[in-house]
């Protein structure tokens, strides 16, 4: 498995463990029914190369923004709310301290980029949030 793959399972996993009322899943379709407990979707990406050593062996410094989308459901705006910010916080707590996690990167940000309420129709609104997981490791290949 690649360091990219490695990351995306530690975060799962660690947010599975942590979260175990919430689902978790990779890489799906948001569900019509978000469930009050939340539905965590975490979505692959690509690394960039931001920089190399010159020379023998080449080493490659690698970014990864994974996306992390945190959906809430239920009939109460107040509630949503609320299990939102918490599923937020607790994301980001347990990234950060996460030994996996930590141990195969050398940076590890998390950002909120976006809140919002999502509208569907037939069905009660969801709040949601994306964050993005930003980490930076060393790679001895290219694609990381």
């Amino acid at each position: 498995m690649s360091t990219r793959e490695d990351v995306t399972n530690a975060i799962i996993t660690a947010i599975g463990e942590a979260i175990p009322l919430a689902g978790i899943a990779k890489n799906v379709d948001r569900p019509i029914d978000v469930p009050t407990t939340g539905y965590i979707i975490v979505r692959d990406a690509s690394p960039t190369i931001e920089d190399s050593t010159i020379g023998q062996p080449r080493m490659y410094f690698m970014r990864l923004e994974i996306p992390v989308e945190i959906y809430c459901g239920g009939a109460n705006e107040n509630i949503r709310a609320a299990t939102l910010d918490i599923l937020c916080e607790t994301v980001a707590e347990v990234l950060a301290a996460n030994v996996a996690l930590v141990l195969l990167v050398n940076f590890l940000e998390i950002t909120i980029t976006e809140m919002e309420t999502l509208f569907i129709e037939g069905a009660s609104s969801v709040k949601a949030a994306q964050l993005l997981v930003s980490v930076d490791y060393d790679s001895a290949m290219a694609i990381g």
